[in-house]
């Protein structure tokens, strides 16, 4: 039997309500170049401005992925929602040696307002700029609280790992 792992029917997959509004509470957003069947100001997302921005990107998940996690280091925050693929090329030259953090949520997310969960793992994205004076900027765990998790169950709900500049 052929048949394709993490093939699925579109490329767009909204936001699960309470992940955006727990991590909005934690960075602040002040941009989404990628609502879904949208556009940002009459703007293609991709090339809207994230100067100095507060962006949270769920793009869309297909080769375009790459794309979008190049202009992270624009932004003042660019946190990503973005498919759990650490098997990629984008994965290992743009994430790796770059993010402040990587979270890798456990279990599979349900998008909009779909019946199943989704057909692939997840994971949060975080880049930030540091702070003036050089220091690595505050690390937050409110938006776990905010999403009812425990802090002693905080590992095994998300099995979460950081990567560049991390604990």
């Amino acid at each position: 039997m052929n048949r394709i792992v993490f093939k699925s029917q579109t490329v767009e997959w909204p936001t699960p309500v309470e992940v955006y509004r727990a991590l909005d509470a934690e960075f602040h957003f002040d941009l989404d170049p990628c609502p879904i069947n949208g556009t940002v100001d009459g703007t293609a997302p991709l090339f809207c401005d994230w100067t100095g921005r507060r962006v949270f990107c769920n793009p869309p998940y297909g080769p375009q992925i790459r794309d979008f996690l190049e202009r992270a280091t624009e932004a003042e925050v660019a946190v990503f929602l973005i498919p759990a693929r650490t098997d990629t090329r984008w994965f290992h030259e743009l994430v790796l040696p770059s993010a402040r953090e990587v979270r890798f949520v456990k279990g599979r997310l349900k998008f909009g307002d779909a019946k199943n969960a989704a057909p692939f793992p997840s994971m949060i994205v975080v880049y930030q700029r540091h702070d003036l004076d050089g220091s690595t900027p505050h690390r937050s765990d409110d938006w776990l609280r905010a999403l009812g998790a425990q802090d002693a169950i905080k590992e095994e709900l998300f099995g979460e790992r950081e990567f560049g500049g991390g604990k």
